[in-house]
């Protein structure tokens, strides 16, 4: 029964997030500490602390006077998910054709 709970405590992406954000404050601060610099760190970290406040302001809903607002903001996040998809492969798209273009006139 254990091992249940356990398991359904880890299936939820949002307890998941949590996790990440409780080990991402030491990860930080022995990070800033002992200086250690490592390739994408600092953008791993600016990810999970950007989910944590998208996290947070879920936890907004128990007042009143946000509870509509905060719902708004997630639903408009819901719908922009299709057109962010296409924006990014169009931004893929646009950017390999313009480096293969700048490529061949390089080359003339």
């Amino acid at each position: 029964m254990r091992r249940e709970g356990i398991a359904t405590y880890f299936s939820s992406m949002w307890n998941c997030l949590d996790i990440c954000g409780f080990t991402a404050l030491p990860i930080s601060i022995i990070q800033k500490e002992y200086h250690y610099d490592y390739p994408g760190m600092q953008a791993v970290l600016g990810i999970i602390y950007a989910i944590l406040f998208l996290r947070g302001m879920s936890y907004m809903r128990i007042f009143n006077n946000l509870r509509y607002l905060i719902n708004m903001i997630i639903e408009i996040l819901k719908d922009m998910r299709s057109f962010i998809i296409i924006l990014v492969y169009w931004i893929i798209a646009l950017t390999l054709i313009f480096r293969i273009l700048k490529n061949v006139t390089d080359e003339d």
